[in-house]
């Protein structure tokens, strides 16, 4: 089984889809809008979709990068090795912090604190390293 897509919802999905787009790269593949406006943001994941949907505006903000409620947690995306300080510069020239590292994985947050890591750590398929 393979992963179709993902959705974040977000309270500005014109915002938290062009941080998607302008500081990981990934390519806008579809937008659908309705009478309140742009409702959703598709984009490539290299065989999957990543859906920015508009959330409900009532919910409350998320807590703090280690505290969260249930629910989604973490976006992670495989990079190699080599493109670890790459990222973090390009991090930098976008003023997006790096919040928390480590060894294997640099973590940022979008614009509604949801948390993104980059990570190079290799597991094999039963989950060993």
């Amino acid at each position: 089984m393979q992963i179709h897509h993902i959705a974040i919802t977000a309270r500005e999905v014109p915002l938290v889809a062009s941080f998607y787009e302008t500081v990981l790269g990934l390519r806008r593949i579809r937008e659908q809008s309705d009478s309140s406006g742009l409702r959703s943001v598709w984009l490539d994941l290299a065989g999957a979709i990543l859906m920015i949907e508009r959330a409900d505006r009532t919910a409350a903000p998320v807590g703090s990068f280690h505290e969260r409620p249930p629910g989604y947690y973490l976006l992670a995306f495989r990079i190699a090795k080599e493109e670890r300080e790459s990222y973090i510069a390009k991090f930098a020239e976008k003023r997006v912090p790096v919040v928390y590292s480590t060894d294997f994985t640099i973590y940022i947050l979008d614009p509604e604190r949801n948390r993104i890591g980059l990570s190079f750590y290799e597991m094999d398929l039963d989950g060993a390293r």
